[in-house]
């Protein structure tokens, strides 16, 4: 009895703090795994497989930029930047870090 009564107030909990999505917007279409994300300048940077890397405006979402940052087929997972550049580093080959 005591651990229902304690997944009750648990559920109850979660209910009564839990978001609501009313709806979502597709911002980006591609045939990506997108590993790292960066949000900089209103804009959502990311990094992923096949050595792609780019960017999409939260603001105005049609503008959008991508690049293929080597003919490698790189997978990156990590994405940073100072106020110069970003930078990516792939899994493969970490040597391979791509500023």
């Amino acid at each position: 009895m005591k651990k229902a009564s304690i997944f009750i107030l648990l559920f109850l909990c979660f209910s009564a703090f839990s978001q609501k999505i009313e709806s979502f917007t597709t911002i980006l279409n591609d045939k990506i795994s997108i590993r790292a994300l960066e949000i900089y300048d209103n804009k959502v940077w990311y990094s992923g497989t096949d050595s792609k890397f780019g960017f999409v405006d939260l603001k105005k979402p049609e503008n959008q930029k991508q690049i293929k940052l080597s003919e490698k087929k790189l997978q990156f997972r990590t994405l940073a930047q100072d106020k110069k550049a970003f930078y990516a580093v792939n899994i493969e080959s970490p040597a391979e870090f791509l500023e």
